[in-house]
C-alpha cells in the first residue's frame, strides 16, 4: 500500500511542481507580466466561442479514436488504482490543471505569443518552432502523442494567433487532460469508491 500511495503522491506532485516550475519560468522570462505571456481579453466573444467549439471537439475526438486506443488505454489515467476516492479524482484533475496552465504560459505564451506580439519576431520562424517545442515535449509520451501533439499545436498556434491571446490553448489543453483520462478511466473499469 505505501509503494502505491507514493506512486500517487509522486503523480500529483510532480504535476503541481512541474506546472509552478513552468509558469514561474514563463513569467519571470517575460518581464513579470501575464499580459505579454498573453493573458488578456482581446476578443472576448470570440475566445468564448472557440473555447467551447475547442471543448466539444475534444470530447469527441476523445470518444471517437482515442479510448479505442489500446496504447493510451494503457498508459491512462497516469495514476494506475483501480478504485479511487473522490479526494484522489478531485486531486487529480486539479494537478492537470496547474501543470497544464504552466505548460500553455511556458509554451504558448513565453515561446509563441511573447516572442510574435510583443518581440515581433516573424511568425514563420516562431510557428514552426513552437510545434516542434511542443512535438519534442511529447517525445517521452511515445510515438502517438508525440506524432498527435503537432496537428493540436498546429491548432493551437493558430488560436492564438487568431485571438491574440492564450486562453483557448489554455482551457482546451485542460478538457484535453480531463477527458483523455476520465474516459480512459472508465475503459481500464477503475472505479471510485466513497
Amino acid at each position: 500500500m505505501k509503494k502505491i500511495f507514493s506512486e500517487t503522491s509522486f503523480f500529483i506532485f510532480s504535476r503541481i511542481a512541474g506546472g509552478i516550475l513552468f509558469g514561474f519560468t514563463a513569467f519571470y522570462f517575460s518581464e513579470q507580466s501575464f499580459r505579454i505571456l498573453g493573458l488578456h481579453f482581446t476578443s472576448p466573444g470570440y475566445t468564448i466561442l472557440f473555447i467551447i467549439a475547442g471543448i466539444v471537439i475534444t470530447y469527441w475526438f476523445t470518444r471517437k479514436f482515442l479510448i479505442t486506443n489500446a496504447v493510451n488505454i494503457a498508459n491512462y489515467p497516469q495514476i494506475r488504482l483501480p478504485k479511487w476516492s473522490k479526494t484522489l479524482f478531485i486531486l487529480n484533475k486539479i494537478s492537470w490543471a496547474i501543470y497544464l496552465t504552466g505548460y500553455e504560459l511556458l509554451i504558448r505564451g513565453l515561446l509563441f505569443y511573447y516572442p510574435v506580439f510583443v518581440l515581433n519576431i516573424p511568425l514563420y520562424i516562431v510557428f514552426p518552432l513552437n510545434i516542434l517545442f511542443y512535438a519534442l515535449a511529447h517525445l517521452p509520451k511515445g510515438k502517438m502523442e508525440t506524432l498527435g501533439s503537432v496537428p493540436v499545436g498546429i491548432i493551437m498556434g493558430l488560436s492564438v494567433i487568431f485571438l491574440k491571446n492564450i486562453y483557448f490553448p489554455v482551457i482546451v489543453h485542460w478538457f484535453m487532460g480531463w477527458f483523455n483520462e476520465g474516459l480512459s478511466f472508465k475503459a481500464n473499469n477503475f472505479k471510485i469508491i466513497k
